[in-house]
């Protein structure tokens, strides 16, 4: 017998399973004290010395800005709101990988389906941190390679869309990237 998850225990399945609710419990610092950290002086308040860090994260903040826009053209002002948070905390949680383009659209969608905003947050940072980390490493890579075979797939499945496309120069990457 088919035994579907019932959507509103999925979120937290994901949580447990994934170990995200681990990450949090050990986490150096929490998710409303990173939604907190707006400057430098915040950061220094927060009982963080690594300067270094604090401005390697902020540099991501306008790209954060300039990608929230393009998020979609359902997002409210309150998800708005809620994705700038979460992506600016991820940010200044692991400065090595930042923000990366695409993070916005996992965001929203994990913003859309947890119970709340800082459970989307800890979701983002496991599959960010451990479970698909060559995803948003600083080249892309896990992009490429998912886009290499999406392109193979064109290839043999639809050959004459994969011609046109070829023939054309179309930037398949672009457009992939917020499904891959």
């Amino acid at each position: 017998r088919d035994w579907p998850l019932q959507d509103d225990i999925r979120p937290q399945l994901w949580a447990q399973m994934s170990e995200a609710v681990t990450l949090q419990a050990e986490a150096p610092i929490a998710y409303a004290s990173l939604c907190a950290i707006k400057d430098r002086k915040d950061w220094l308040r927060e009982g963080m010395t690594d300067q270094a860090h604090f401005m390697l994260a902020s540099l991501t903040f306008d790209q954060i800005e300039m990608d929230l826009g393009r998020t979609e053209e359902t997002i409210t002002d309150e998800e708005k709101a809620a994705l700038r948070r979460i992506l600016r905390a991820f940010s200044l949680r692991n400065p090595k990988v930042g923000y990366m383009q695409a993070m916005n659209f996992i965001g929203i969608l994990l913003l859309r389906v947890c119970i709340d905003e800082e459970q989307a947050f800890w979701l983002l940072s496991i599959l960010c941190e451990e479970i698909i980390p060559f995803y948003f490493a600083q080249q892309l890579v896990g992009v490429r390679v998912a886009s290499r075979v999406i392109r193979l797939l064109l290839q043999r499945r639809l050959p004459r869309l994969h011609a046109h496309f070829e023939a054309t120069s179309f930037p398949l990457e672009l457009f992939l990237v917020q499904w891959l």
